[in-house]
């Protein structure tokens, strides 16, 4: 009985750190310049945007530059359409990371 105790306090400890990770990992208020964006249509026909823009990064002491897109669905494509190349946006958005490359979505454009 103890053992399973034990056991079941382990998983509970670590389903509570795992749950706090993502939380942690929520959305982020982003500010940067687009260098480029695109409209393009899914295969299903809805159409959304992509917004590439650069981001500094460093790795062991080298610094470099990186472009990341972010991706605009449903509503919050109406907003990003409007978007030019070479304008700053400030906006609100989820942040994932895949081995390195960086994208992100899109929830709100800030004014």
């Amino acid at each position: 009985m103890k053992k399973h105790l034990a056991t079941l306090a382990a998983l509970s400890l670590g389903l509570v750190l795992s749950c706090s990770g993502v939380v942690a990992a929520g959305d982020l208020l982003l500010t940067a310049r687009v260098e480029r964006a695109m409209q393009k249509v899914n295969k299903d026909g809805a159409p959304y945007t992509i917004l590439f823009i650069s981001e500094d990064r460093e790795l062991q002491g080298v610094s470099y530059t990186a472009e990341a897109p972010i991706f605009a669905f449903g509503p919050s494509h109406q907003e990003a359409s409007a978007v030019q190349g070479g304008e700053t946006i400030k906006a609100i958005v989820s942040r994932r990371d895949n081995n390195g490359d960086v994208t992100y979505t899109l929830r709100k454009i800030v004014k």
